[in-house]
């Protein structure tokens, strides 16, 4: 019997970039999985199109994909009419598991409510980060410093729904110890980008990206270019990012940029920056940031991303030119966000970030990962998440 899964992704591409390898794992395993990827709207599977290595795992799946919700209320009712009849199709009377995040479909509890009428549905409630325990941390006090200065509960929900299964990177100990709750039980993922599948994904397609051949780059990674959050005191990343290129194209003849945008930079403003600044030798690409960093020379970024966290698992240097809100650094003990996974980390200091980069770029600075750290950090995916889905897919 076919083996069905339905992902409802609600909008951020971490989402999806943490739950490909996942499903690629399991259709791996077994090809017979009939994979279908429910997006919130139009724009959000544009910006999955543009990362084109993301585009090229969904089609490498043979997942379907489908947009729920159009420009407007008529366009959002067609499009829900018409994927109960795919479902009634392709899915009614049969197993169905639902992966998501969170509820996104229109009238998303009466439409689950007519689906489990029709088919024996099981739910899966996905947490999953890139890496566990840094991570965590550092999303914590984020959340609870913005939490405190808009006078809101500082309270994570993490578990106030029912659901059959939750899939976590985070083990029920540590959501113990970093948000201070208890966990039904959670089947374990591990680092999601060490399965097997996605790295030999990963290896196969670095070596055919023509992006990266010709001499050497380092990858930027972008993100936004305004404020990070209203009620942080922090200047524009734009102002950060500005000093940073000053600093930078004085190395212009002799390393490329690769610039990695998020799916909320503004590109015209990049351009228009990089234009006045005269910037040189350089290309903006949207293909997965570990891939792009591969083979660069280092890593660098105005906000610590959870990108750099798989620059720096392979071994790249990884550089962080930011201003955190004074009370958050202090939190973080001055330090970045991605705490030890950040090699050079510079509070807005010009200075530092000319000597940092001259090291780099003359190749001075040699990095060694510490294998302990990284078996603590980075995890294998565990034996039980392979039984469980040979449990729940059989």
């Amino acid at each position: 019997m076919k083996k069905n899964i339905i992902y409802l992704n609600k909008g951020k591409l971490v989402g999806i970039d943490m739950l490909l390898p996942i499903l690629m794992e399991l259709k791996s395993l077994m090809p017979d999985i009939n994979i279908l990827m429910i997006f919130s709207n139009d724009n959000q599977l544009r910006i999955v199109k543009s990362n084109y290595n993301l585009w090229e795992c969904i089609t490498l799946i043979d997942a379907r994909v489908y947009p729920i919700k159009g420009k407007n209320k008529i366009t959002t009712l067609f499009r829900l009419l018409r994927f109960f009849l795919i479902f009634f199709r392709e899915f009614a009377l049969r197993k169905v598991i639902i992966i998501k995040e969170s509820d996104m479909l229109p009238c998303h509890k009466i439409t689950m409510g007519i689906m489990k009428a029709f088919s024996k549905i099981e739910e899966i409630k996905v947490y999953l980060n890139l890496i566990s325990s840094i991570a965590c941390k550092s999303v914590q006090l984020n959340h609870k410093l913005s939490r405190e200065r808009r006078g809101k509960s500082v309270e994570l929900g993490f578990f106030d729904e029912n659901f059959d299964y939750f899939l976590s990177t985070l083990s029920s100990e540590q959501y113990r110890k970093f948000f201070g709750v208890e966990t039904p039980e959670i089947i374990k993922v591990g680092y999601v980008h060490r399965l097997p599948r996605w790295w030999k994904y990963v290896e196969t397609t670095t070596k055919k990206n023509k992006i990266l051949d010709g001499g050497p780059y380092f990858l930027y990674i972008l993100t936004c270019l305004g404020r990070r959050r209203p009620e942080f005191e922090e200047p524009e990343i734009i102002e950060l990012l500005e000093e940073s290129l000053n600093v930078l194209k004085s190395y212009n003849s002799r390393i490329k940029t690769v610039f990695k945008p998020h799916a909320i930079t503004e590109i015209k403003r990049l351009r228009e920056l990089l234009d006045k600044i005269m910037y040189t030798n350089y290309v903006i690409d949207y293909g997965h940031p570990m891939i792009l960093s591969a083979n660069a020379n280092f890593v660098f970024g105005n906000l610590y991303s959870f990108a750099m966290y798989d620059s720096y698992y392979i071994g790249k240097p990884v550089v962080e030119y930011s201003q955190y809100d004074r009370e958050m650094l202090s939190r973080l003990n001055n330090r970045s966000f991605g705490g030890r996974c950040c090699d050079f980390f510079i509070d807005r200091n010009k200075t530092q970030l000319k000597d940092v980069l001259d090291k780099l770029i003359n190749g001075k600075i040699f990095i060694k990962r510490d294998p302990d750290f990284i078996k603590e950090h980075f995890q294998e995916t565990p034996g039980e998440f392979y039984h469980f889905w040979k449990k729940i897919l059989s």
